[in-house]
C-alpha cells in the first residue's frame, strides 16, 4: 500500500514539474462566426 502512495506522489511531482516547464505555452481559444469554438495550440513544444 505504501508503494502506491509513493507513485501517486511520483506522478504528482511530475505534473507539477511539466506545468512549470510548460507556463509560457500559450492555448488560444476563439468563436468564429458560426458559433462554433475553436482551439490552438503550438503542438511543437515537445
Amino acid at each position: 500500500m505504501n508503494q502506491l502512495h509513493e507513485s501517486y506522489f511520483i506522478v504528482a511531482k511530475n505534473i507539477l514539474k511539466y506545468l512549470k516547464r510548460t507556463k509560457n505555452h500559450e492555448i488560444l481559444f476563439q468563436v468564429d462566426n458560426k458559433g462554433e469554438l475553436q482551439t490552438y495550440a503550438n503542438a511543437d513544444f515537445a
